[in-house]
């Protein structure tokens, strides 16, 4: 069999599949245009500097008219580190090599969108219009596990909200049940139950500086008349309405007390 071949500049028309009668599978050859047709569709084209599949009139560098298949990433190039990764039935979102994004589809409900599934210090922050109180609008705060709404950036409690807070149903806070003294109250503490005996029995209140506003409710739950007194400490040289302690001496008594940014202060007795 001879081939034929020149050198130099060649003049090509169109080409067509010489096992097509109808002439629509082919190349077609045009000024800075070529397009790849089967079945009469251009299937895929370059069109000056685009490429274009399944579209004749490509917008961009890659215009794809219809679905793309990937086995597995899409990466940014010269940042092997940052890219979208397909899973069966998993989507992951990685920049700087740190997983972001997590959507998930369990074997079984509940599936999972997860925001920092790596555990790093990667804070989640929705932005507002700058309204109200500003921005953020939310922010969690990773290194604190606080959040923080409508313009707090730095949440100081579990939850820090610069507003008002509705609320249409109840509202559960922890009651812990006291045994052992003294005890110290937890972060996490709202009715305190003080049971058993002592001389007096010592209950220790946390430092006002990050408790500004936290209210506590303190019962003797004993109701037994020889059951002593219960003494609130205050931390270190701070006060109890102007006392360095408070001791409450009647049986079943229970107190509410709140704290302000100079003392605790009771504002309930019964």
């Amino acid at each position: 069999m001879g081939y034929k071949f020149s050198k130099g500049n060649q003049i090509i028309g169109d080409l067509s599949g010489s096992d097509d009668s109808n002439r629509n599978t082919g190349i077609d050859f045009e000024e800075d245009y070529i397009s790849l047709r089967t079945n009469d569709n251009d299937v895929l084209v370059v069109s000056g500097s685009t490429v274009g599949i399944g579209t004749a009139t490509p917008d961009y560098t890659l215009d794809v008219a219809g679905d793309v298949g990937i086995d597995q990433n899409i990466y940014h190039n010269g940042d092997a580190d940052t890219l979208i990764r397909f899973n069966n039935n998993q989507i992951i979102l990685k920049a700087g090599n740190l997983t972001l994004i997590t959507a998930e589809k369990n074997s079984s409900a509940p599936h999972e969108v997860t925001i920092n599934d790596g555990s790093n210090n990667v804070d989640f922050v929705v932005k507002g219009n700058g309204s109200n109180e500003g921005n953020p609008g939310m922010k969690f705060d990773a290194s604190t596990n606080k959040l923080g709404i409508n313009g707090v950036g730095t949440p100081d409690h579990e939850l820090h909200v610069d507003g008002a807070i509705k609320n249409t149903g109840a509202v559960y806070r922890k009651t812990r049940e006291v045994t052992s003294f003294p005890y110290t109250v937890a972060n996490d503490d709202y009715v305190i139950l003080v049971a058993g005996s002592g001389s007096p029995r010592v209950i220790d209140l946390p430092a006002k500086a990050s408790n500004e506003g936290r209210i506590l409710i303190i019962k003797d739950a004993t109701g037994n008349a020889q059951s002593n007194n219960i003494e609130l400490r205050p931390d270190g040289s701070e006060n109890i309405d102007g006392s360095s302690d408070k001791l409450l001496g009647t049986n079943r008594i229970a107190v509410t007390i709140v704290c302000a940014s100079d003392q605790w202060h009771i504002i309930g007795q019964h």
